[in-house]
């Protein structure tokens, strides 16, 4: 399935100012009158099992996955004599994890809708948005670069599954030139074949933390319990462990220090602004069981070997004083698909603040535990045992994230 999508947004923007130079949105000049090629030239099709799609290209042309692993870049098998590398004809086509009209969103917002203009594939069963940009090179030469924003979306075809991503396709080429490797794209495009979109398995089990009155529903087959080392967190793991964990943590919004009300973005903040940690996704508005909040996706560095690993994260205010972290944490190739079944298992969140005698009884069972007052007690503990747990040293950087913030 789909391997981690990097900002959608980002990816856009980058895309037209990757060459060195001034960027002019030229929409006016696209030539749209050179979709006359047989399809039958494209001989070769991608063949990356790995890769939720695959599509036909020309002999002439040599593909390879993308460095994020979601697409392919298409490169000439002998480049152009006399061309700088800047101006080498490329097209790259990757399937990113968000949903079209999202995707969509983004773009007209951050681009403006007067630069996009209807883009449509030759056989009429995708459509999309398109717009294009010149860019001066250093040594006078103008290369050209459309971007083009596609529904997956088969118009021709009825899906049981909601389509919930979004292809970026990118063609640049010598501005004297594009014409032609438009046709070629153009062409391209009407033998894309898609994989189903995934599917979020069925919640069919139900699962209450009874120490935060935190009630979810979570895939058949998983696991959900309370946390071994703090009961305000809730584990929820999936049969074959390598591909991850959701963890659910009640957090107060109250600082354990001073006795002082947070605001959820204070909790965010005091989260997120943690050595290790960058966020790779800014926040954006999220809501999920009738509560608001935040969401986006983390990187958080092993401080021993320095590898980084990504991380959805969710922030949600449930009351005045009561907020909730939740936490993807995906295997080697899955943080889409977890990242939907947290968004799924949200969905189905229910609060009920325990009694004052559940509050009571909890110290009596796990003393060391109570989720308003000991989070750094337990956020060492968890970082000591946590791999008992779970069964990757990774998964150690995650726990800190919701449980340091506090005591800061």
């Amino acid at each position: 399935m789909n391997k981690l999508s990097t900002q959608v947004v980002a990816f856009l923007v980058l895309a037209v100012v990757t060459l060195v130079g001034v960027v002019i949105v030229t929409n006016s000049d696209i030539d749209t009158d050179v979709k006359t090629a047989d399809a039958s030239l494209l001989e070769l099709t991608t063949n990356d099992s790995s890769i939720d799609f695959s599509i036909s290209y020309p002999n002439e042309w040599q593909a390879a996955p993308d460095a994020d692993g979601v697409g392919y870049v298409f490169t000439l098998r002998d480049p152009l004599s006399g061309v700088v590398e800047e101006a080498q004809p490329q097209i790259q086509i990757t399937l990113q994890g968000q949903p079209y009209a999202d995707t969509l969103v983004s773009a007209q917002s951050n681009l403006g809708v007067e630069a996009l203009e209807e883009y449509n594939t030759i056989d009429n069963r995708r459509s999309g948005v398109r717009y294009a940009t010149t860019n001066s090179l250093d040594n006078g030469q103008q290369v050209a670069t459309d971007i083009i924003v596609l529904n997956p979306q088969d118009q021709s075809a009825t899906s049981e599954v909601e389509e919930n991503r979004t292809l970026i396709v990118r063609l640049s080429a010598d501005a004297n030139k594009i014409g032609e490797y438009r046709q070629t794209l153009d062409l391209m495009l009407t033998t894309l074949k898609l994989n189903e979109p995934f599917r979020v398995p069925e919640l069919a089990q139900t699962f209450t933390n009874p120490s935060t009155g935190i009630t979810v529903n979570y895939p058949d087959g998983w696991t959900a319990s309370v946390g071994l080392q703090n009961s305000a967190f809730t584990e929820i793991i999936p049969p074959d462990e390598a591909e991850g964990f959701l963890r659910i943590i009640y957090s107060p919004l109250t600082d354990p220090n001073t006795g002082e009300q947070l605001t959820l973005a204070d909790l965010e903040n005091l989260n997120l602004n943690v050595e290790g940690i960058t966020l790779v996704e800014p926040l954006t508005m999220y809501s999920a069981g009738g509560y608001t909040g935040d969401a986006g996706t983390i990187s958080i560095t092993d401080p021993t070997t320095g590898a980084s690993s990504f991380l959805y994260v969710t922030f949600l205010q449930l009351s005045p004083n009561d907020a909730l972290i939740s936490l993807a944490r995906p295997g080697a190739d899955n943080f889409d698909e977890m990242r939907q079944i947290l968004d799924a298992v949200l969905q189905t969140l229910e609060f009920v603040p325990p009694t004052t005698q559940e509050a009571t009884d909890t110290p009596e069972t796990e003393p060391t535990e109570a989720p308003t007052e000991e989070a750094t007690p337990a956020a060492e503990e968890t970082a000591t045992t946590e791999p008992t747990e779970v069964p990757t040293e990774t998964v150690e950087a995650p726990t800190e994230v919701p449980t340091e913030a506090p005591t800061t």
